[in-house]
Parts: C-alpha cells; structure tokens; sequence
C-alpha cells in the first residue's frame, strides 16, 4: 500500500434551494399550496399576502337565494359556458381580458410576454418570465391574479353563512325516545341499544349477547365497591365515589400525593361512580342509594342474586327484547335490524297498504327478501319464479315486476338520510373556454395567491445593505414569489398543450379522446416527463362538460383495423354508448360489444371491454337483463 494524492475532475447536479422549492411547489394541490403559503407568511415577516380568501365566495341571503361575493368584473364559474362556452358573450371575454392582449402590464409592473397571462393554439415558445432578483424593490415584489376592483372600504361585508347543523340519527332516536310513554327502565335499555347502532342503523349484534354484555358490565364495575365494602361495611358513597354533583364526580379526580395507594383510589372512585349511573337508569329515583352497601344490594337485585327488595327487580333479557321492538317501531323505518334482509322486511311490514302496487306483488316481494334475496341480487328470475310457484305468464310477471319495484322503492341503509358526508369540492386550477373556433385555457384567478415583498422592509435593506440580518429572509420572499409564479405558467403551458392535442374532446365528447402520453407534451413543451408528471397530479381543469383531473387527458391506446390507434377514454365512452343503448330484454355481451367495436374498426379481445366495463361499474349481462 502506497499513500498517493490525485486530483479529479466530475460533474454532478446539485439543487439550490430555491429548485428544490419550485420542485416542491410544483407537485403540491392547490389546498397544499396555500397551507405551505401560510405557513411561510408565518415564518417570514418580510412575505405578505394581499388577497383575501372570503373575498371572492358567495352567501345564502335571508330569501334563500345565493348572493355572489365575487367583486364585478369577473364571470363566476358556473357561468362561463352559459352561452354554450363561448367567452365572446361575456363583457370580459378574452377581448377585455389584459392577460390575452399583447403588451398588457401585470401585477409585476412589466409587459407580459405572449403566453405569460395566457396561451392559445398560436403561441411559440414558453412565457419569459423577468429576473425578479435584479431589482428588490421594483420587481418580484408583487404577484397574483387578482385584477379586479376591491372595495377596500366597505369593511362591512358580509361573510359567506356557515352550513347549518344536521340532526343525526341518535338524536332522531333519542327525541322519539323522551316522546314515547316508554318507563324510565325501559327508556334505559332502548337508549342502550341506541348506542350499539353500527354506521347503518342496524343492530348487528344479537340481543343475548348484548345482555351478557350488561350484566358482565354490572358485575366488573361492582368489583371496586366490594373492595370498598369489605375494607369500610358503610362508608358513605362521597367517600366511594368522590365528591361533587349529586352523588359524587365520575372522572374519580381528587386530591393526593400522586402514589400508587392513591392512583387505585381514584379509580375505585371512579368504577364506583360509573356503577351508580349505571344501576340508576334501572331503579327510581326514590330507590337511590345513600351508601355502598346500598349500592351492592341494589347491582344484586339486578342480577338477580338477591330478592326485590325495591321496585327495580332483576335484569330480564325479555326486557331488552321489548325494547328492541320498540326501537324498531321507531322512524326511519327499518331501525334496529340485525341485516339488510330483516331490515327490508321491517319496511315491508311497515308499508301502507295504499302503497302496494298489488296484494300479489307485496306478498312476493316479503317472500323474496326473507328467503330469496341472493337471487334477486343475481336477477336470477327463472329461480325466483320457480321458488315463488309463478308461471311463464302475463299476469305472473306483473306479479314479478311490481315485487321488484316495491322492493327497489326501499331504503337498505335506515342512516342515510341522517349520516350524509360533507361533498368534497374541487376548485379548478384552468379553465378552458371556446374563442371563436378554438379552445384557450386561462389560470382560474380565484385559487391564485396574491403576494408580495413587504416594501417598507425591502427599503429598509436596501439603503443598511443587508447589515439588518433579513437579507435572507429577504431573498427566500424573492423566490417564494417567483417560483409561485413560474408554478402556474407551468401549469398553464401544460393545460394548453392538452387542450390542443385534445380538441376533439372538447368539442365532441369522450368519444373524440385521442391517446396521449407524458412524453408528448414533455417533448413539445421541453419540459422533462416528471415536471409534467407533477403538474397533471392534483391539478384540475374547468371545461363545458364538467372538472376532470389533468391526468384524465392522458390515457393508453389501443391498435384500430385501419394501423391507427383509439384512445382507451375513448373506447369507454363508446361501451358507455352502446349498453345504454341496449335493448333490457335482451342485453348485449361482452362478445357482442367486442364486435360491435370491431365493425367501428376498433380491435379489442372480450375480456378487455369486461375491464373497460367493470372500470365504468357496469354489471354484467345476466345482471342487466330486466323481466
């Protein structure tokens, strides 16, 4: 081994920290990207924003009618393909609007270069974006979309209404509950099985199992009091207990140094003081126990282990039965089953008569959900028909028929009504409107963030010359703003190479989709595949036949008899056409739909159009076939 010393030259990429922000920036949603903006005002004094996000939403007036808050000059969303999406008809159409005139001037006090505020089918090249570190002050320090006029005194507006509250299903129950002449024991075992209601309204767990479960509850809880008994023969239930409200606190808080004599206290107290919520929601309140050895009597007259000596009595599961069949009564109707079976036979059994399509039909429907219910599920008629006794007849199949829509008329899950999520809106980052014979796409001012370097601060540097301990505060702000701005061009560019490429989507539907790739408009745009990657994720575009992701446009191919190829959106749409089409009695195969795709000269096997038809939740034939 022999010590030596060379000297080698290499070249490697290495990221700056202002690319690895505008990397970062790049892939994040829309909702991401104004939480890092936010988190950054916070750590940044010298960055602000000066939009405002309630400035730009709507209202539910006193009438009822929705108010636009969005101040004038700026077609609301909804309203961009009002005319068939031709943004001529609108005051600011693209003729009014500065980002599509040449030579506009933008927030950053310079002329916009073509494409920089938008782009058509006739733009060359990518939007120059100016240096915004060559001047601290003049430029780079204002950025955003908001053009329109504010009315900065109006302090008065009014925010958006908050949505109102929504009854749930327990407290649907509860309120029918107190409203019923049910007796406070009774009303005790109801609102127990209230609370074991899964997400459906159903009570999948069996009564008997609910009841050992009780009784199991009464008999641990009571394992403290017996300690406490046994060490105490009458300590009073403030000393059991805890003290505070009517008999005692039940969080078991008190006072103490913290050790372990003390820690087993506490939750003495607390076991003691959930035992006595517990027992008192069976026994009257006359019946309320004064000490622990009350307490014990009273748990063992509920499980029986001691006469009645009071008028609560022993626990019965015969109890818990009636009380499940007066929460059953309860609407929606269909509470309380233990499945989807028993729950269409409660609303079966609960159904006027008025609203039975026949005597016949309602009888076979209650036949065919409590035997029957996998083969209707099948649409197995010739079974169904066969264990009903129903013959191959006209009036036989009316029978068939109206048991089948009376039994579609009914509700499976009883919560729906009462559990309804929240919808998820997205808010579209381009908007894509028709300009006479083309397609332009825009940024969607209203998810575009205003900001801007704080002057004063900028000023201050300026003439100390960074002597403050903010120039790099000062220069992260910079290429905040920048890449921010270089982000939606991206996003811009990108939207407008997919409009392009995909015209025929635009102008006639699904089945225009053309196959596009990644690489394509990586190549046209000289951007690399994982930029573009990052700006179709979580990107959405506003179109007239509705918001699809950026991702949407891209897609597989498939070979046509012609050498051509059909975009897999494309065939989709067409299966989506035909099966619609299809005659019920007679539903068309996935065979079938594979040559009907051929004789249009798109060449896919049978199982390709079951994925294609499977991916778009379509059933299967045997399922589509009506009566």
């Amino acid at each position: 081994m022999k010590a030596s010393l060379q000297l080698r030259f290499s070249q490697h990429l290495a990221l700056t920290p202002q690319l690895q922000q505008s990397i970062r920036l790049l892939q994040l949603s829309t909702l991401e990207l104004n939480q890092e903006i936010e988190q950054l005002l916070i750590d940044n004094p010298l960055l602000e924003r000066t939009d405002h996000a309630l400035d730009r939403m709507v209202q539910l007036d006193a009438q009822g009618a929705i108010t636009n808050l969005t101040p004038s000059g700026i077609v609301a969303p909804e309203d961009l393909f009002a005319h068939g999406g031709d943004a001529s008809h609108f005051p600011d159409g693209p003729e009014a609007s500065p980002e599509l005139r040449p030579g506009a001037r933008s927030d950053l006090g310079h002329d916009l270069a073509p494409g920089a505020g938008t782009t058509n089918s006739s733009d060359e090249g990518a939007a120059q974006t100016p240096n915004a570190l060559d001047n601290p002050v003049d430029l780079g320090l204002d950025w955003g979309a908001d053009r329109r006029a504010r009315d900065d005194d109006d302090e008065d507006r009014e925010r958006p209404q908050g949505a109102g509250s929504q009854t749930s299903l327990e407290a649907h129950l509860l309120q029918q509950l107190r409203a019923s002449r049910a007796g406070p024991r009774d009303a005790a075992l109801v609102e127990i099985l209230i609370g074991e209601l899964d997400s459906n309204g159903w009570l999948t767990t069996p009564v008997e199992t609910l009841f050992a479960d009780l009784l199991e509850r009464l008999q641990t809880l009571r394992g403290p009091l017996l300690g406490a008994v046994a060490a105490a023969p009458g300590p009073t239930l403030s000393g059991t207990a805890g003290s505070g409200g009517r008999h005692g606190t039940a969080d078991g808080t008190g006072d103490g140094d913290g050790t372990d004599n003390e820690i087993a206290a506490r939750q003495q107290r607390a076991d003691c003081a959930a035992l006595l919520a517990l027992t008192m929601r069976f026994a009257p309140p006359a019946w309320a126990p004064r000490n622990a050895l009350q307490l014990d009597a009273l748990v063992g007259e509920l499980l029986g282990e001691r006469p009645a000596q009071t008028s609560a009595g022993a626990l019965e599961l015969e109890e818990l039965q009636t009380a499940l069949s007066l929460l059953r009564s309860f609407d929606p109707a269909g509470v309380g089953a233990g499945d989807l079976a028993q729950c269409l036979s409660l609303q079966l059994q609960r159904l006027p008569r008025r609203q039975w399509p026949s005597v016949d039909g309602w009888e076979a429907a209650c036949t065919i959900v409590d035997k029957h219910l996998p083969l209707l599920a099948a649409r197995d008629w010739p079974r169904i028909k066969k264990a009903l006794g129903l013959k191959d007849g006209v009036e036989d199949d009316t029978t068939l028929r109206d048991a089948q829509a009376l039994i579609r008329s009914l509700q499976p899950i009883p919560s729906a009504s009462f559990e309804r999520e929240d919808a998820a809106y997205v808010v579209p980052d381009v908007v894509v409107r028709r300009h006479r014979n083309d397609w332009i796409a825009t940024l969607n001012p209203d998810v575009m963030p205003r900001l801007r370097v704080n002057d004063l601060y900028a000023r201050i540097l300026r003439r100390s010359k960074g002597a403050s301990g903010l120039a790099t505060q000062l220069q992260e702000a910079r290429w905040l703003v920048k890449n921010v701005q270089q982000r939606f061009d991206t996003i811009l560019r990108v939207a407008q190479a997919i409009v392009e490429r995909q015209r025929g989507f635009f102008t006639h539907g699904e089945v225009a989709m053309r196959p596009l790739v990644l690489r394509e408009i990586a190549e046209v745009l000289g951007l690399h595949e994982s930029t573009v990657s990052r700006v179709t994720t979580q990107k959405y575009m506003l179109t007239p036949t509705g918001t699809f992701e950026l991702k949407y446009f891209f897609g597989s191919h498939v070979a046509t008899d012609t050498g051509g190829a059909a975009s897999s959106t494309a065939i989709r749409a067409l299966i989506k056409q035909l099966i619609a089409a299809e005659d019920p009695h007679q539903p068309l195969s996935d065979s079938r739909l594979a040559d009907l795709l051929g004789e249009q000269g798109i060449v896919v096997a049978r199982r390709t159009v079951a994925k294609y038809r499977e991916s778009l939740r379509i059933p299967a034939v045997a399922q589509r076939k009506a009566l």
